[in-house]
């Protein structure tokens, strides 16, 4: 493991107000790096899920401090990484996407919705690459109608986004059809935002056809009640079963046809990003009953990703995440993988003597 990821959590530790903090932060990250989808309190080897339940949801600590240094670290290591390069090097590929931690029950304490049918807790990612480099920036919890709609909450990521960025950066925001609204488009048009979404086949130009009855990849048209050009492509998408189905996308930017599918399917990246934190970092398995306690582990399993990402010594392949999760664990936290060994030998004590019992008897 690199030092810059032991750098780095040594400076998120230092944030803890308190020596019995410090100790719950360590666990808490030690735990996740487990990286087995099962991060649950009652799961933890080196503290008592009572403890690990305090820490996320009533003890003291800076939340808000946490995030912003998570989002500096990510900025630094991405303006560092590329501060020598010029012209499309320069430009963030910022990818936006809903994803679902489904949740059954009742939990009054959580804002939890329903969203296509599917019920949990929704957040909007924020996921920014430059080359081979790519990290959660920020998120955003989507709480139901009549609260903040999608496309805000988006608009409020890419706008953090771009002041924490040096100007010479420009952004591509590449987004599902879920965010292709007028008011995304527009707005990212005048922060100079070159916005990249997906798009509804039967959304209408203001000459009244739909996208669906163009017959040229890349050319310009202005959708309906929408102020600015968009240029338009499609391309067809392989179902199961040998079916398909044309899916369209939408740039701010001119680009011929086969240039606009490309920025569209650079959004599917996040995709992968999600399977990951679902099923190594168990962003699904949050476990908590109160939205402090969610925004602090949903919080602590980024930083985990963050933690085992730069640790990546090949990143043109992907990684086995849980194996490079348990070598930044161990270079880490390697007193506490020592404690957890230790008491595991000392349950597994009486079957160990159980079984030399057996064995003597046998012979």
């Amino acid at each position: 493991m690199n030092s810059e990821a032991r750098n780095i959590f040594n400076t998120f530790q230092a944030l803890m107000p308190t020596r019995a903090t410090k100790k719950a932060f360590k666990s808490a990250v030690h735990h996740l790096l487990r990286a087995n989808g099962k991060p649950r309190p009652q799961h933890c080897k080196t503290t008592s899920s009572s403890t690990m339940s305090r820490f996320h949801n009533k003890t003291r600590w800076g939340t808000q401090v946490l995030t912003r240094a998570m989002q500096a670290v990510v900025m630094n290591i991405i303006i560092k990484a590329y501060k020598h390069t010029r012209g499309a090097g320069q430009i963030i590929k910022a990818r936006l996407d809903l994803t679902t931690l489904e949740k059954t029950g009742d939990f009054p304490n959580l804002p939890i919705t329903v969203f296509n049918a599917v019920k949990g807790l929704h957040i909007i990612v924020l996921y920014i690459s430059v080359g081979n480099h790519s990290y959660p920036f920020h998120y955003a919890i989507w709480k139901g109608k009549g609260k903040a709609t999608l496309t805000q909450l988006a608009l409020a990521l890419l706008k953090k986004l771009q002041r924490s960025l040096p100007e010479r950066f420009k952004i591509r925001a590449l987004a599902d059809t879920a965010f292709g609204t007028t008011k995304f488009i527009e707005t990212c048009v005048t922060h100079d935002i070159h916005a990249v979404t997906g798009m509804t086949c039967d959304r209408t130009t203001e000459q009244g056809f739909k996208l669906s009855e163009l017959s040229h990849r890349g050319a310009m048209v202005f959708l309906n009640k929408c102020r600015v050009p968009v240029w338009v492509s499609w391309f067809k998408l392989e179902l199961h079963g040998g079916e398909f189905e044309w899916r369209y996308v939408v740039s701010t930017k001119a680009g011929d046809g086969l240039t606009i599918i490309t920025w569209g399917r650079a959004r599917w990246a996040i995709e992968g990003f999600f399977k990951v934190m679902k099923s190594r970092f168990g962003l699904d398995q949050f476990g908590q009953r109160t939205l402090l306690g969610t925004i602090r582990f949903l919080l602590l399993s980024f930083l985990a990703f963050v933690l085992t990402s730069i640790s990546r010594v090949d990143r043109s392949v992907l990684p086995d995440w849980q194996a490079l999760a348990l070598e930044v664990r161990r270079s880490l936290f390697a007193v506490l993988e020592w404690v957890v060994l230790e008491r595991e030998s000392f349950e597994l004590e009486p079957y160990l003597r159980a079984a030399m019992q057996d064995y003597a008897s046998g012979t």
